[in-house]
């Protein structure tokens, strides 16, 4: 019987709620956090399946070793020298270190990169490597892991037409969570940008994996899993979780560009039949959608540029609150992330009587995002 192992996730620092629930709700196993990350045990093959499934996850590593240490660089090389690593790298398989340490990442990768080629006689190959193999650390430990996905798992195929802005599609996925979607309200976002949210949206109320179209993942090329049909097994798992939407999804711009690019990706995704697309200015919502009409409002409103000036940026928020209260349902919800104006987004909320939720910082590489959501 294959034994469980050590697994880490990582996550956006501010997603790890979302990431540990994820974990239950496809693996069925409890996890623990740290920042940015999100520990649990399961069997190799299991990890695997996890990979195409998740929507949160940046990287899946199988742990090798794990200390808390004091010093990053001296620490992991450290570790490097007593990681049980020789059933992942011999002579005959190539393999690259990397880091996702901000400070230093490089040269700890060097370090113990060169470790373990001492150790192992792996050869490096940094540009295709069949092993990579990741340094990571998290509220004061440092890890090494092998890096099990690639990354594939944080990346979306469908993000191709993109504009100023654009979220990745791991945020959007953490905002519907956030807000409480679940696949089954009616959704629009007024601010599409590249339409991402509502792409992200359509592919959780349709069961599609968010990887369909893009399965090279790092496991593939692993001696040890060499024996899987992988396209049978992601075949599988799509036929047991596809099904038809039973929301409304609105992919909304006053841009016809932005509208453009969102059906382009839509189709890239795989889910342009389950969004409807409209380019309609802000101020006419109400005349669209009438009083109550709508479950949630999700978006990322207009964020401060030199395209746009403060005058316009106060109107839009202004026109963004206003119209939320007039066509929201009763407990209907308005879910923002934004990287700017949160006291005036919550200013407005308080003066249309939208009460505050749930808040959360989020950060997108070194960039911190807040996420607001309110009820009416």
């Amino acid at each position: 019987m294959e034994t469980e192992t050590d697994i880490c996730v990582i996550t956006h620092a501010g997603l790890e709620d979302v990431c540990k629930d994820e974990v239950k709700s496809l693996l069925g196993v409890d996890a623990t956090t740290s920042k940015g990350s999100v520990f649990f045990r399961a069997k190799l093959i299991d990890i695997c399946r996890f990979c195409y499934k998740t929507r949160s996850a940046l990287r899946v590593l199988v742990v090798l070793g794990r200390k808390t240490v004091s010093d990053l660089m001296l620490g992991a090389a450290k570790l490097a020298d007593t990681v049980p690593v020789e059933s992942w790298l011999d002579k005959t398989t190539t393999f690259a270190c990397r880091s996702s340490i901000p400070e230093f990442g490089q040269e700890i990768a060097a370090e113990v990169g060169g470790i373990l080629n001492d150790r192992t006689g792996a050869p490096v190959n940094l540009s295709k490597p069949t092993v990579t193999v990741i340094v990571h650390a998290t509220d004061g430990d440092v890890l090494i892991g092998i890096d099990i996905g690639g990354e594939e798992v944080g990346k979306r195929d469908y993000r191709i037409f993109l504009g100023n802005d654009s979220l990745r599609g791991t945020i959007a996925y953490g905002l519907l969570i956030t807000a409480g979607f679940e696949g089954d309200q009616n959704i629009v976002d007024i601010f599409c940008r590249s339409g991402v949210m509502p792409i992200e949206a359509a592919l959780m109320a349709s069961g599609i994996s968010s990887h369909k179209h893009m399965r090279d993942f790092a496991f593939r090329r692993l001696p040890r899993l060499s024996g899987v049909d992988w396209e049978a097994e992601f075949d599988a798992m799509d036929k047991k979780t596809l099904k038809q939407p039973k929301c409304t999804i609105i992919c909304m711009d006053d841009s016809f560009g932005s509208v453009s690019a969102a059906k382009k990706n839509a189709k890239i995704a795989g889910v342009h039949t389950h969004i409807e697309f409209s380019r309609t200015d802000l101020r006419f919502l109400d005349a669209k959608f009438g009083k109550g009409g709508l479950d949630m409002i999700v978006t990322m409103p207009p964020q401060p540029s030199a395209r746009i000036n403060g005058v316009a940026l106060e109107k839009a928020l202004h026109e963004m609150v206003y119209q939320a209260e007039f066509i929201l349902k009763k407990n209907g919800k308005l879910a923002v992330v934004t990287k700017a104006n949160v006291q005036e987004i919550k200013n407005l909320c308080a003066e249309f009587k939208l009460m505050p939720l749930k808040e959360k910082s989020v950060f997108q590489g070194g960039l911190e995002l807040k996420m607001l959501v309110f009820t009416k």
